[in-house]
């Protein structure tokens, strides 16, 4: 929408490509110190707090767990690390501890047999695959259930290669 966001630790600013508003909790944001903001499919800039809550920002308005009942229930002890929106337009929320599915008005809460902490998603037409970044447990999600699988995986020195069940290769960083 032609803005930038940046988060640090008294909220965020929004710049226009000329001028910056800042916002915090004040306004609207779950929590002053943002560690990770991502834009969704629907228009919606979300904002994930070092506190473990999560709020998003739609239509010139900060939305959080007291005006989006369903934000309520998106909370770990432990601040979410990362957001992805898969092709199907459900948001994964991650943490080291817990992950959340938003699909829609539906909320999932995969175990931690399912998704591994530290985990990252990776997309596909019809399948996600959910790939943990400290060790082999890896899972495919499809029709909404999670399937363990094995793949062929190597590291070195905070890199590595992951050979998907389709026949590509991811390559890692840390």
């Amino acid at each position: 929408n032609g803005y930038i966001w940046i988060g640090n630790e008294f909220g965020v600013s929004r710049f226009s490509g000329k001028t910056f508003e800042n916002y915090s909790m004040a306004d609207g944001l779950s929590d002053n110190e943002v560690v990770f903001i991502k834009n969704d499919s629907k228009g919606r800039v979300w904002f994930l707090g070092f506190n473990g809550t999560v709020s998003y920002w739609y239509k010139n308005q900060f939305f959080n767990e007291h005006n989006d009942t369903l934000l309520k229930r998106i909370k770990t002890n432990y601040c979410f690390t990362d957001l992805f929106e898969d092709g199907s337009g459900r948001l994964w929320f991650f943490s080291i501890a817990i992950s959340v599915i938003l699909d829609g008005a539906n909320l999932m809460f995969p175990s931690s047999k399912d998704i591994y902490q530290n985990s990252f998603l990776v997309g596909g037409k019809n399948r996600q695959i959910v790939l943990s970044r400290t060790s082999d447990h890896h899972s495919i999600f499809k029709d909404n259930r999670f399937r363990p699988t094995q793949l062929k995986y190597a590291r070195k020195e905070g890199c590595g290669l992951v050979v998907l069940p389709d026949g590509n290769t991811l390559f890692t960083a840390t």
